[in-house]
């Protein structure tokens, strides 16, 4: 399995790699610091089975409209939301359209991932 990883927080991201390595279905994990270097690649070609998005970037964009995007892109990209503001964004995420399969809260519990996976 190929899966993107797309989040502004540098040390989340090193995190979630390190947690991705212990899971033998996971081939690839390519990390992204912002949606918009995402859906530039998706658009040149690049595929991916599932996207773990951030939905707070302190930004403009939230990931919730990345997740959008990414959706009128490629509706067949599995989509799971990371957050670590559960008293934010939670109702919107289901307001938007995307292919959406699960909601993580940082950190990142290794037995729900696994549930994810």
């Amino acid at each position: 399995m190929k899966i993107a990883v797309c989040d502004n927080e540098l040390l989340f991201l090193n995190q979630f790699l390190t947690l991705c390595q212990g899971f033998s279905c996971i081939d690839e994990v390519v990390p992204f610091q912002n949606g918009d270097l995402l859906l530039e690649n998706i658009k040149a070609g690049s595929s991916f089975d599932a996207v773990f998005m951030d939905i707070d970037f302190g930004s403009k964009k939230t990931g919730i409209e990345y997740s959008k995007a990414l959706y009128e892109i490629n509706p067949q990209i599995r989509l799971v939301y990371i957050t670590g503001f559960t008293d934010r964004f939670v109702q919107h995420v289901f307001l938007s359209p995307s292919n959406m399969i699960g909601f993580l809260t940082k950190p990142v519990d290794k037995n729900i991932f696994s549930s994810v996976l």
